[in-house]
C-alpha cells in the first residue's frame, strides 16, 4: 500500500535490496534498484551520491532527490534514517526521505508488485454521503487526477466520470451525479470551454444552485455569457502557484467544501 500509493503520486522512488532474496517487480523498470546486501558501505555510497546528485554529470538533469539531501550530512545520518532512529528537524518545510520495508521477511520471498497505469486511477466515491463532484475535460485527465489523489488523501470524499458503470446512459449518469452532489469543482481550460459536455455539467449545476469552486488550470478568458453568471464565484488559480503545496491548502479551505470531507480529517 505504501509503495502503490508513492507511485500515485509520481514520488520518485528507490529500491534498496537489504537481502538475497529474489525479488521480482513489474511496470517499475523506470525505478532506481540499488543492492545492499553484501556491499553495504558500496550501497550506501551509491544511494548518498545519488541523493546528492552527483551520479548524474549532465547539468541539465534536474535530480529529484536534491532537495532531500539536505537533511542528511553524513554517512551516520544516513545510517540513523535508515534504520529509523531519527527525530524530526521541527521544519514542516523541509523535503523529507519516506522509507517502507516489509515487516514479514522471509528468506527466499518472492515479492511482486504490479501497478498498471490503471492502478494510478483513483477510486471514485460510492455512498450516501456528500461528494465532490469534479467536472472537467478528459485532455486534462492527468491534472485532474492528482487534484483527485489530494483531496481523497485529505478525506475528501471525490466522485468523476471513472465511476460511470459500462454500458449505463452516460447522461443519465452524470445528472444523477451532479443533482447528488454537495459540491461543484470545475477544472476550466481551453479544452473544457471547447468541450459542450462540460460546459452542460457546470450549466446543470448552476440549474441546481450546487455549491461551486472554479479553478483556473490554464489562463483562460471566460466567454462573456459564461463570465456574467460566474463572476461571483469563488475562484482558485492554479496555474499562478508556484507551490502546489499553497494551491492544495486554498483549495483545501475552500469555502463550503468541507461538507465533503470525512468528519475524521477536520
Amino acid at each position: 500500500m505504501e509503495l502503490k500509493y508513492a507511485v500515485m503520486f509520481r514520488k520518485p522512488i528507490i529500491f534498496l535490496h537489504i537481502d538475497n532474496s529474489p525479488v521480482q517487480l513489474r511496470a517499475l523498470s523506470d525505478y532506481t534498484m540499488i543492492e545492499y546486501a553484501g556491499r553495504e558501505k558500496e550501497a550506501l555510497n551509491e544511494l548518498f551520491e545519488l541523493l546528492k546528485g552527483e551520479t548524474h554529470s549532465s547539468k541539465d538533469y534536474e535530480n529529484p532527490w536534491n532537495s532531500a539531501y539536505n537533511g542528511l550530512r553524513s554517512y551516520e545520518a544516513m545510517n540513523k534514517y535508515l534504520l529509523g532512529d531519527h527525530e524530526s528537524s521541527g521544519n514542516s518545510s523541509q523535503p523529507i526521505i519516506a522509507a517502507t520495508y516489509s515487516p514479514e521477511e522471509e528468506g527466499g520471498q518472492i515479492i511482486e508488485t504490479e501497478l498498471s497505469s490503471e492502478s494510478k486511477k483513483p477510486e471514485p466515491y460510492n455512498g450516501d454521503n456528500m461528494y465532490v463532484f469534479l467536472s472537467y475535460s478528459h485532455k486534462d485527465a492527468e491534472a485532474a487526477i492528482d487534484i483527485v489523489h489530494h483531496l481523497q488523501a485529505e478525506g475528501f470524499r471525490v466522485w468523476y466520470d471513472e465511476g460511470i458503470d459500462p454500458g449505463s446512459e452516460w447522461d443519465e449518469n452524470i445528472a444523477s451525479h451532479v443533482e447528488k452532489c454537495g459540491y461543484f469543482i470545475a477544472l476550466l481550460s481551453l479544452s473544457y470551454l471547447g468541450s459542450s459536455n462540460c460546459k452542460d455539467e457546470l450549466n446543470y449545476a448552476r440549474e441546481l444552485e450546487k455549491p461551486r469552486l472554479l479553478i483556473y488550470l490554464d489562463n483562460v478568458q471566460l466567454p462573456g455569457g459564461m463570465r456574467m453568471r460566474l463572476n461571483r464565484l469563488q475562484a482558485i488559480h492554479r496555474y499562478k502557484y508556484s507551490e502546489q503545496k499553497a494551491f492544495y491548502k486554498k483549495l483545501f479551505a475552500a469555502k463550503g467544501i468541507s461538507v465533503c470531507r470525512n468528519p475524521d480529517y477536520s
